[in-house]
């Protein structure tokens, strides 16, 4: 398929939902459709394959979930997530997006705002709304059951360096009120494309077909595709 122009996707949702493994299938499925794809992640990481994200992400990531910044409060570390965004768009979605590529991102902005569950009016979720530039096109937010969702994060959290405790979302309520506010934001969602996905009851492939469909049908309806990758 050849593109008209990029799109900035991203795939949101609580921890342990499987946010990560969908945007990697996806962008996997976007190459095998010959689309031109990239993909990554807020705050970024080391990965085998290398730097996934901006080149801060590794740094905010160390902040926010080792133990050496355990008195860091929240505005400082709201502020490091916000840098982390900001330079992820420059570094990476503008370009690519300009290159007619599709970005596809492991959480972005409504991660910032769902997670750390703060309100509309609070002063540094304000200090956000006026700095992002860079909307997402498309948005797929996963919802699933949240105490499933914590044995996985959990299970996943005693294999890496990043310690459960450590994060926000370290207790099935927490989760649940994140997903809630996840919800709320979709509601009031008034820029942009979101498409809900329920994954209780489904498997990876499920989901990620839903993915896919979803994708696909988008493009088609937004005049993304050039005519002669429609008729083929």
């Amino acid at each position: 398929m050849e593109l008209v122009k990029g799109a900035f996707v991203v795939i949101e949702g609580v921890d342990g939902v499987g946010k990560t493994e969908q945007a990697k299938r996806f962008k996997e499925a976007l190459d095998y459709m010959n689309i031109s794809a990239i993909l990554t992640k807020t705050p970024g990481e080391m990965r085998p394959e290398g730097l996934v994200g901006s080149t801060l992400g590794p740094i905010v990531r160390d902040v926010l979930f080792s133990d050496k910044y355990v008195d860091v409060g929240y505005e400082s570390k709201s502020m490091l997530l916000l840098a982390d965004h900001l330079l992820l768009v420059e570094e990476v979605i503008k370009p690519a997006v300009a290159a007619k590529c599709i970005v596809v991102s492991d959480r972005f902005m409504d991660s910032q705002f769902a997670t750390w569950n703060k309100p509309a009016e609070d002063p540094v979720n304000q200090t956000f709304s006026r700095f992002y530039r860079c909307i997402p096109d498309l948005t797929f937010l996963l919802t699933g059951d949240p105490t499933e969702c914590f044995e996985r994060a959990s299970n996943r959290g005693s294999q890496d360096n990043e310690k459960q405790s450590n994060k926000p979302w370290n207790s099935v309520e927490a989760l649940n009120q994140i997903q809630e506010n996840y919800k709320h934001l979709v509601v009031n969602s008034t820029i942009r494309r979101v498409v809900t996905i329920d994954t209780i009851g489904k498997d990876i492939d499920e989901v990620h077909n839903e993915v896919v469909e979803s994708f696909t049908e988008w493009l088609v309806e937004n005049q993304y595709l050039l005519k002669e990758s429609q008729e083929t």
